[in-house]
């Protein structure tokens, strides 16, 4: 509508400012979101359509210019091509290659892990704490059981999954048990969770010590066992 109103030049240098406004935006949420950097991505979101649209307009560019946008355009179509087989590691790290069956096979373990009595053992012996999980369909499983299961997306999380690499293992325990985390539960059904977590500057420190104990491919750490 925009190009039609205003014409295709200035259209386009109206739209051309949008997608560095959403930037802006993003910039901003970063602090405040609650998954950290990488749930904050979502707010860019509203770019990808603008940015379509301008590079659509690229017929117009000369000849060079074209060449030299359509280059960056297909490494970065690449990239995301890898990316909807991979796991990320941790944030904006470098993604992980996995195959679409080892995604399969990864995919299966959870919805398994959805029918596992673990969680009404853990439920009661969390008392009035809360289990932190690493996978968001945990936190399905205990709204559905009534068993307080938050994710590292919560701001509960923050200690963990906020973690730099100079934060001590004490520090993390501290913190969680701070925001009244008893229990945290990782995958590590297989290899590829477990490079994930070990890659992971905050989720490595907790790997530092072996679990209490593991239940058909789950981590589990009882904070209230730990030093801090």
């Amino acid at each position: 509508a925009l190009l039609v109103l205003a014409g295709p030049a200035r259209g386009l240098r109206f739209l051309a400012w949008l997608p560095l406004t959403t930037a802006a935006l993003w910039l901003v949420s970063v602090s405040s979101t609650a998954g950290g950097l990488l749930y904050s991505y979502r707010v860019l979101g509203p770019a990808l359509p603008v940015l379509a649209v301008l590079a659509g307009a690229l017929a117009r560019w000369p000849r060079p210019a074209r060449l030299a946008c359509a280059g960056l355009l297909a490494v970065s179509a690449l990239d995301a091509s890898q990316r909807h087989w991979t796991f990320l590691d941790y944030f904006a790290g470098t993604p992980r290659l996995a195959s679409p069956a080892a995604a399969a096979l990864h995919q299966s373990a959870l919805l398994d892990y959805r029918r596992l009595a673990l969680w009404e053992a853990l439920g009661p012996a969390a008392g009035d704490g809360v289990i932190l999980a690493d996978q968001p369909i945990f936190g399905v499983v205990g709204a559905s059981r009534g068993i307080r299961i938050t994710t590292f997306s919560s701001p509960l999380a923050h200690a963990l999954t906020l973690a730099g690499a100079e934060t001590s293992r004490a520090e993390i325990i501290r913190g969680l048990r701070q925001a009244g985390v008893r229990f945290v539960v990782l995958v590590e059904e297989s290899e590829d969770a477990r490079a994930i977590n070990r890659r992971h500057p905050g989720i490595s420190r907790l790997l530092e010590k072996p679990p209490v104990g593991y239940h058909r491919g789950l981590a589990i750490y009882d904070l209230a066992k730990e030093e801090a």
